[in-house]
């Protein structure tokens, strides 16, 4: 079974990612989403920053996170 964190890499381009765009990659309900990224959590494979909006974890990272485009997303109003 392919790991979360690899979906993640092969699909999504940058290292932050929101919950809508998770929710084009993984079929299911909503339950099973939020499972599996409760799981992904909990082995250190992301990082929640709030609610909706994930990254990937320092090992799984392909590029530095960018600080002034996670403000935006997290406030852009």
């Amino acid at each position: 079974m392919e790991r979360l964190v690899d979906i993640i890499r092969r699909s999504i381009p940058q290292d932050s990612f929101s919950d809508a765009e998770l929710m084009t990659l993984l079929a299911g309900t909503q339950d099973r989403r939020y499972g599996l990224i409760k799981r992904a959590i909990a082995q250190g494979d992301l990082v929640h920053l709030r609610r909706g909006l994930y990254c990937l974890a320092e090992p799984h990272r392909r590029h530095p996170l960018n600080l002034f485009a996670l403000a935006q997303k997290i406030y852009g109003p």
